[in-house]
């Protein structure tokens, strides 16, 4: 009888202490301080081909900007990129048009219509285009952007 009460206890002790230390886990997770979202790098990522080469968000005028090149292995024009964070088309406009050639960079800004929360934001963006050469259909390539607004 002496034997199962020690070992009842035992157990008990070690039960109490994973409930304390469970619940400590769950504090800290319910106050954010466990958000894995909040230790990601910022990241854009785009179909193979297109590469995002660079992207910032700039907090005081409210204007992000990403860098694409164009690896495709054809030209591109009517190119345009629309991020529905920022409620808008931006499109990128060069010397004779909205063209993309082959392994070239395209800037892409848009001035936000309202300042971004602080904290984690992950948007699925679209770019747009039409090849230069041969068909005419219009071509959609998804993309995720993932950045923190300090």
């Amino acid at each position: 009888m002496n034997k199962a009460q020690a070992a009842m206890e035992f157990v008990m002790s070690y039960a109490w202490a994973i409930m304390i230390v469970l619940i400590a886990i769950g504090a800290l997770a319910y106050f954010g301080v466990l958000n894995p979202s909040r230790y990601l790098p910022d990241a854009c990522t785009l179909q193979p081909g297109l590469a995002c080469l660079d992207f910032t968000y700039d907090k005081g005028i409210n204007e992000l900007r990403l860098v694409i090149m164009n690896s495709m292995g054809f030209d591109m024009k009517d190119v345009y990129v629309r991020v529905p964070v920022c409620r808008g088309n931006f499109a990128f406009f060069s010397d004779d048009g909205t063209t993309l050639n082959n392994d070239q960079k395209g800037t892409y800004y848009r001035t936000c219509s309202s300042t971004l929360p602080p904290g984690p934001i992950k948007a699925n963006f679209t770019f747009s285009f039409n090849r230069v050469e041969g068909e005419s259909a219009g071509h959609t390539v998804l993309g995720t952007l993932r950045f923190n607004v300090q």
